[in-house]
Formats: C-alpha cells, sequence, structure tokens
C-alpha cells in the first residue's frame, strides 16, 4: 500500500513494524509495537553487499514511530508534510530518485532525552535490502531531561537496479551509565 492511498489523517495514526517487507515502490505501514523489547538483529553475511549511506540533516521529527521507504518525490512530500518540525520553514529535502532511495526511522514520542534511533547499514542480498537499525534507550543510572524528544533518523542509500524489498532488522542498545556516589560534603 503505498502512502498516496492512505488519507493523510490516517496515515499520521498508522505507525511501521519492526521487520516488514516493503517494496521500494512504495512505503507500506502496518501495526507496531511500542514496546521496548530487544529485537534480535541479523548480522550481515558474506554474500551481502553493503551500500554506501549518506545522512540526510533535517529529517524531520515524527510523533508515531515510523520505518519508512521512499522512492519517489511525491511519497517524500506527503512524508514530509507530516512531520513535527519545530521550525516549520525547514525546507523538504531535493533528492535524486532516479538513483537512490531514502530510508526514514523514528522512534516516535518518547517521554525523556537520551533517546535516539539510527540507521547503522544497509545492505542488499539478491531481492532483498536490509536496514539494519539501532534504537538507543538510556539505562537505569543515566541522568535524563524530563522532555519529550522525537527522534529521527533518514538516510539516502543506492537504489537497486532490480525490484527489491526492503526489511529493517531492529537491536535495542541500552546506554548504561555508572551509578551516582554521594561523596562527602567539603570541610
Amino acid at each position: 500500500m503505498s502512502i498516496a492511498a492512505i488519507p493523510n489523517q490516517t496515515l499520521a495514526a498508522l505507525t511501521i513494524a519492526a521487520t516488514i517487507s516493503a517494496s521500494v515502490t512504495a512505503c507500506s505501514t502496518v501495526p507496531h509495537s511500542t514496546a521496548t523489547q530487544p529485537v534480535l538483529a541479523v548480522a550481515p553475511t558474506n554474500g551481502d553487499t553493503t551500500l554506501a549511506l549518506r545522512h540526510i540533516e533535517g529529517a524531520g521529527r515524527y510523533g508515531s514511530p515510523l520505518r519508512a521507504v521512499v522512492t519517489d518525490s511525491i511519497t517524500l512530500h506527503r512524508l514530509w508534510s507530516l512531520t513535527t518540525n519545530l521550525d516549520p520553514s525547514e525546507p523538504e529535502p531535493h533528492l535524486d530518485f532516479s538513483r537512490e532511495m531514502l530510508i526514514l526511522v523514528a522512534l516516535g514520542a518518547v517521554p525523556t532525552t537520551g533517546w535516539g534511533i539510527e540507521v547503522d547499514s544497509v545492505t542488499s542480498t539478491g531481492q532483498t535490502v536490509v536496514a539494519f537499525v539501532t534504537i538507543h534507550v538510556p539505562g537505569r543510572n543515566c541522568i535524563v531531561g524530563n522532555a519529550f524528544t522525537l527522534p529521527t533518523d533518514a538516510v539516502m542509500v543506492e537504489r537497486p537496479r532490480y525490484r527489491s524489498y526492503v526489511r529493517f532488522s531492529e537491536r535495542v542498545h541500552v546506554n548504561e551509565c555508572p551509578p551516582l556516589s554521594i561523596s562527602k560534603p567539603y570541610p
């Protein structure tokens, strides 16, 4: 199902599953659990080709979890219209979709600082493209700010020559912080 077929109000409420198969000619959406359970990441194998990726600054901020593959400017425009950028004048990026595709991942709204999401690498094997994603979570001893944040990452990768499917392989990384120690007051 493409974004074009989904009304904006419905799309804003939809989220993307941690592991999906999405045609690179569309942006598929399926329900996603917001639980932060670790997901076993599949490591690249010897037969995989690692694709060069380029991070896109100003990828927007999304209030719901999102995993998307964008292969045309119309889909990018519709997806960009859903962003909750702090600066509404931030322009939509101009990308060359004839040679590249955009992979966008977002955690949605999280209650504190210290969270993050990033596309670590992208590999291609035959008709399957795998985007390896790491979700960073603050550990129990970490000091975090009490503010909602909207972690997002977007990368451009070489577009496969043949019709391919994109699968997201995610892992959760807990950022461990040392316990706080209370020192003696100065005399």
